[in-house]
């Protein structure tokens, strides 16, 4: 997953031509003038935003303008905001220097025993001082090397690892090695690894479902190659969630899909037949998610839905980086306005006059006008 690295905060509009006020946390104030594209963080998702204009008032302060934001009352949701830019934008810095969002997490030394890890880097008049936790207890130590003999950056998080377990994984195959998530894993974006719940029975035959206690239809997927297969994955790795596809789960969200975008190793445990053996969910299920309120043969297909969902939103996935973020649902329960193409008329079957006229600002208006009517709508449909 890239990484993102805080350089500034948007304090107020400054005119009525939508340029606003920002105060940088650079050291290296001149990187805004070569910026093209900045991000912003919307319900846990960095969104794009395209750099149209930017002027120096001072070091610590600069107006911009950002594309398609033409007024004061554009740029009123920008407020506040922090803005982030990529690896790809960030300066580089003279040797032993570094910046903040990369010695979070990293460890220090002095006269070769470790002291613990940085939590926190406070600035102060003299010098920046580091907060560290050292085994439990929190010290904080001058930024200087007369203090620190060194210090070992943590790892940088190169990809996200996704492990599915399933009792039918030939379900999965084709699905994720097709399409968007094919070419996630092509980009290095993500890995996955598909775990056949058989490898881990206990018998010759395989078998890993048997007849549930107390009676009643169908069969219940047995709890030992569970557990041999969790408790072997988290041996090798410490997972962000461990995911059980579940009727009994929690809806299925774009809030959800964007939190996951941001997490380094997901487990993903797809049931089959009637149900899970439910001792296998009380020990490892960090979240429960259903896809919806009608019944399906297995959890397969809600995991493949769950990590497309996600992974389409990790930025670098799309070619365009602004298309998954202007979907609907990605600023709540919000419906985006209809989209068309070339050509312009097809059997008599004409393309809104206002999207041909070159009209940004108007444009602008209609998709939002279509966008507010649309969601009404469809939250009438679904109440």
């Amino acid at each position: 997953m890239p990484e993102f690295f805080l350089v500034a905060k948007i304090q107020s509009a400054f005119d009525k031509e939508g340029f606003v006020r920002i105060r940088t946390y650079s050291d290296f104030p001149e990187r805004f003038f070569s910026l093209h594209k900045v991000y912003m963080d919307f319900s846990g998702i960095k969104k794009v935003f395209y750099v149209e204009e930017i002027k120096n008032k001072n070091d610590d302060f600069f107006i911009l303008k950002f594309k398609n934001f033409n007024s004061d009352n554009d740029v009123e949701m920008l407020l506040g905001k922090d803005i982030f830019v990529d690896e790809i934008d960030v300066v580089e810095l003279p040797p032993d220097q570094y910046f903040i969002h990369d010695i979070i997490g990293s460890s220090v030394f002095k006269n070769e025993i470790l002291i613990g890890k940085i939590t926190d880097v406070l600035s102060l008049p003299a010098n920046d001082v580091y907060v560290i936790d050292a085994e439990g207890k929190e010290i904080m130590i001058p930024a200087v090397k007369e203090f620190i003999e060194k210090f070992i950056r943590r790892p940088i998080l190169i990809m996200m690892r996704i492990d599915i377990i399933s009792a039918v994984p030939e379900l999965l195959f084709s699905p994720l090695n097709s399409s968007i998530v094919k070419r996630a894993q092509d980009k290095k974006k993500i890995t996955i690894y598909i775990h056949n719940l058989r490898d881990y029975a206990y018998n010759k035959h395989k078998q890993i479902d048997d007849k549930p206690f107390g009676g009643g239809p169908g069969m219940v997927l047995k709890p030992e190659p569970f557990f041999e297969c969790i408790e072997k994955l988290q041996q090798e790795r410490k997972y962000d969630h461990i995911i059980f596809t579940s009727p009994k789960g929690k809806i299925f969200d774009q809030k959800t899909a964007n939190n996951l975008s941001l997490c380094e190793n997901l487990l993903i445990v797809s049931g089959h037949y009637k149900e899970i053996d439910d001792r296998v969910r009380e020990k490892f299920a960090t979240d429960e998610i259903s896809i919806g309120k009608f019944v399906l043969t297995g959890g397969e297909l809600p995991a493949l839905m769950i990590i497309d969902a996600f992974v389409r939103v990790i930025p670098g996935v799309l070619n365009d980086s602004e298309s998954a973020l202007n979907d609907s649902f990605q600023d709540g329960d919000i419906i985006e306005a209809p989209c068309f193409t070339r050509p312009a008329n097809y059997k008599g079957l004409k393309v809104p006059e206002i999207l041909l006229s070159g009209n940004e600002k108007e444009i602008k208006k209609w998709k939002e006008e279509q966008s507010k009517k649309l969601t009404e709508e469809w939250r009438k449909s679904n109440n």
